[in-house]
Protein backbone atom coordinates (compact mmCIF):
# COMPACT_ATOMS: atom_id res chain seq x y z
CA UNK A 1 0.00 0.00 0.00
CA UNK A 2 1.18 3.62 -0.74
CA UNK A 3 0.32 6.42 1.04
CA UNK A 4 -0.03 9.78 -0.07
CA UNK A 5 3.39 11.09 1.34
CA UNK A 6 4.92 8.14 -0.80
CA UNK A 7 5.32 5.52 1.95
CA UNK A 8 5.19 2.34 1.22
CA UNK A 9 3.76 -0.51 3.74
CA UNK A 10 3.41 -4.42 2.95
CA UNK A 11 1.22 -6.14 5.12
CA UNK A 12 1.49 -9.96 5.87
CA UNK A 13 -1.75 -12.29 5.56
CA UNK A 14 -2.48 -11.73 9.52
CA UNK A 15 -2.84 -8.09 8.91
CA UNK A 16 0.73 -7.16 10.63
CA UNK A 17 3.01 -4.93 8.98
CA UNK A 18 6.22 -6.54 6.85
CA UNK A 19 8.15 -3.73 5.62
CA UNK A 20 7.93 0.20 5.90
CA UNK A 21 9.39 1.89 3.37
CA UNK A 22 9.63 6.24 2.88
CA UNK A 23 11.77 7.68 0.58
CA UNK A 24 12.43 11.09 2.47
CA UNK A 25 12.12 10.51 6.14
CA UNK A 26 12.30 8.31 8.81
CA UNK A 27 9.94 5.58 9.55
CA UNK A 28 8.34 5.68 12.74
CA UNK A 29 10.30 5.38 15.75
CA UNK A 30 7.12 3.37 17.70
CA UNK A 31 8.10 0.36 15.14
CA UNK A 32 11.40 -0.03 15.57
CA UNK A 33 12.97 -2.11 17.98
CA UNK A 34 14.83 -0.48 20.72
CA UNK A 35 17.92 -2.39 19.96
CA UNK A 36 18.00 -1.48 17.13
CA UNK A 37 17.09 2.16 17.58
CA UNK A 38 20.04 1.72 19.90
CA UNK A 39 22.56 0.71 17.53
CA UNK A 40 21.94 3.07 14.76
CA UNK A 41 22.20 5.65 17.56
CA UNK A 42 25.74 3.75 18.53
CA UNK A 43 26.71 4.10 15.00
CA UNK A 44 28.66 6.89 13.24
CA UNK A 45 26.52 8.34 11.40
CA UNK A 46 25.36 11.60 12.11
CA UNK A 47 22.49 13.00 10.52
CA UNK A 48 21.59 9.60 9.15
CA UNK A 49 18.00 7.91 9.83
CA UNK A 50 16.52 5.16 9.24
CA UNK A 51 14.24 5.54 5.95
CA UNK A 52 13.33 1.51 5.53
CA UNK A 53 12.66 -1.62 7.55
CA UNK A 54 11.43 -5.05 7.11
CA UNK A 55 10.96 -7.78 9.25
CA UNK A 56 10.25 -11.77 8.76
CA UNK A 57 9.97 -14.84 10.56
CA UNK A 58 14.14 -14.65 10.81
CA UNK A 59 15.31 -11.48 10.70
CA UNK A 60 14.90 -8.00 10.60
CA UNK A 61 17.03 -5.59 8.02
CA UNK A 62 16.91 -1.55 8.01
CA UNK A 63 18.25 0.96 5.78
CA UNK A 64 19.38 4.14 6.63
CA UNK A 65 19.14 7.78 4.90
CA UNK A 66 22.81 7.16 3.33
CA UNK A 67 21.76 3.61 1.37
CA UNK A 68 23.46 1.49 4.06
CA UNK A 69 21.70 -1.69 5.00
CA UNK A 70 22.17 -3.69 7.99
CA UNK A 71 20.37 -6.90 8.86
CA UNK A 72 19.81 -8.22 12.14
CA UNK A 73 18.79 -11.79 13.33
CA UNK A 74 15.81 -12.51 16.24
CA UNK A 75 17.76 -11.61 18.70
CA UNK A 76 18.80 -8.67 17.13
CA UNK A 77 22.73 -9.25 16.05
CA UNK A 78 24.06 -7.85 13.62
CA UNK A 79 24.79 -10.39 10.77
CA UNK A 80 25.33 -8.69 7.23
CA UNK A 81 26.13 -4.86 6.13
CA UNK A 82 25.46 -4.07 2.23
CA UNK A 83 26.38 -0.17 1.29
Amino acid sequence: MTYTDRTEVEFRADGQWSAVDRKYSAVPAAIVPQQIADFVAKMNYPGQFIRKIDRDAYSWEIELSNGLEVEFDLNFNVTDYDD
